[in-house]
């Protein structure tokens, strides 16, 4: 029996990657269906090798790539005194942190640490980064997708290689009977004072504006997350800076044809007092990135996740200088997380959207107006298929407490879908007590969100979020 290519094709989706090659491998009738699925991204990191291996495959399986993903990492600069004593800090819970083996692994790590610190920089420093980034991007036809952010893949081999040497996954090898080489430490190790590099990841750098002239066809751009190591824990960051969007350049016009291209859109941005460095007056309030992404007016699908730092959110909006004035008529799908917003600007922006089928809205504060309004104001102009709506506040200016709505999901979906009731009322208001505001959702429930975003947003598969991620720093899922 010969089965249909589009079964084939639906079946290899739903198989995980290594699973993929495997049926591939041991079955060549397959091969035909797998290859398209296996070879469908690039990855590029500032590394030689990384180059090496993305133009391999360019070379053999274009046809088939459709995913760019780029890490543009970068190491700070340490002494030895101070890469030791970091590392101490952050291995201060193991039993061999006083051994002299410790110590002599710590300079192995820390001389291939600075090998590898001084190879990024050049590769930075001379444009070979950019011009590789511009080679791929001229030479995939049917490149779709961009992705700024870690690799699930290259995370999975990492992982795999490790336990294949008999190593169980840890923040450092057995130093006593070290069965890792030397150059293996810099590639399956973790490095907790990696992040990424500031320049690479401006909107408005060369790296990003190549995207007008030799990336024409990419439809999908995902500025994700990238993770790190902070007290033994893994922990996800925004990758992109809301200074990103200093559209005073004179690139701004590139950056605004790469964006009315735009089918789908991610943005984790940083928000904090730190990432804006100095810039919030120009490029926050001012509204640059307001008027850069209303540019995107083709948009089918927009995540947008902030992370909004330890301002008092009773001041001001965070929603208006980053949304206010954008309308996407072609909206079929919203995700917004992390926003402190007027409840008419957020009608407002919903409204402009009739055609939006899959709502998603979490850690939303509303600094004046109330819930309750506000579903009653948006709901006759929608036609919601699926809805999801959690951990929503609302300021209370007599004390400044966030008051919380406690609903069940069927209220919700009755009220959004059918009709019902309001389920945002003074029945199911409560106050928040400062420890329950402080530590909103965990991140299992947020590994559920994303099941459900694949399910409901059309969001493609490949995402670097996974169940075990535990965030000590924000609250928010990336959807690629």
């Amino acid at each position: 029996m010969i089965i249909p290519p589009e079964i084939l094709e639906l079946t290899f989706k739903s198989l995980h990657r290594p699973d993929r090659k495997n049926v591939r491998l041991t079955c060549k009738a397959f091969e035909q269906c797998a290859t398209p699925l296996l070879f469908d991204q690039i990855v590029f990191s500032p590394n030689p090798a990384a180059f090496e291996i993305a133009n391999l495959v360019i070379a053999h399986f274009r046809p088939h790539i459709s995913t760019l993903v780029v890490f543009p990492v970068t190491h700070r600069k340490l002494t030895l005194s101070g890469f030791k004593a970091e590392a101490k800090e952050l291995f201060k819970n193991d039993k061999k942190g006083d051994s002299a083996a410790f110590e002599a692994h710590l300079s192995l790590w820390f001389r291939l640490y600075t090998k590898r610190r001084q190879s990024e920089k050049i590769i930075y420093s001379s444009g070979e980064f950019v011009v590789q980034l511009c080679s791929a991007l001229s030479k995939v036809p049917r490149l779709r997708k961009l992705v700024i952010g870690q690799s699930d893949f290259d995370i999975h081999m990492r992982e795999r290689h490790l336990r294949h040497l008999g190593i169980k996954k840890s923040d450092l090898c057995d130093v006593n009977n070290c069965q890792l080489g030397h150059e293996e430490h810099v590639k399956y190790q973790p490095h907790p004072y990696s992040c990424p590099n500031p320049d690479a990841l401006n909107l408005l750098h060369p790296a990003m504006l190549a995207l007008d002239t030799f990336g024409p066809t990419i439809t999908e751009l995902d500025m994700e997350y990238y993770y790190w190591r902070y007290q033994r824990e893994t922990v996800a960051c925004p990758l992109l800076s809301i200074s990103a969007f200093d559209i005073s350049t004179p690139h701004s016009r590139s950056l605004s044809n790469t964006l009315s291209r735009l089918r789908k859109l991610h943005l984790a941005l940083d928000l904090t007092a730190n990432a804006l460095e100095g810039l919030w007056e120009d490029v926050f309030l001012e509204g640059h990135a307001a008027m850069a992404l209303s540019q995107a007016s083709n948009l089918e699908s927009l995540y947008i996740v902030a992370f909004d730092g330890d301002d008092d959110p009773s001041e001001e909006s965070t929603f208006l200088p980053i949304l206010g004035g954008c309308r996407f008529p072609k909206l079929t799908s919203l995700m917004l997380e992390g926003f402190f917003s007027e409840e008419s600007e957020l009608c407002q922006f919903i409204q402009a959207s009739p055609d939006l089928r899959y709502l998603f809205m979490s850690d939303i504060s509303l600094i004046t107006g109330s819930w309750e309004k506000f579903a009653d104001r948006v709901r006759p102009s929608l036609a919601l298929h699926r809805v999801m709506l959690d951990n929503l506040y609302q300021v209370d200016g007599k004390d400044s407490m966030d008051l919380h709505y406690t609903y069940t999901k069927d209220s919700l979906e009755d009220f959004w879908l059918r009709c019902g009731h309001n389920p945002f009322t003074e029945k199911t208001l409560t106050l928040m007590k400062d420890s329950e505001i402080n530590a909103r959702r965990p991140m299992d429930q947020m590994h559920e969100h994303y099941q459900w975003i694949h399910q409901g947003l059309g969001w493609t598969k490949g995402n670097s979020w996974t169940s075990s991620v535990r965030s000590k720093i924000g609250l928010h899922a990336s959807v690629a």
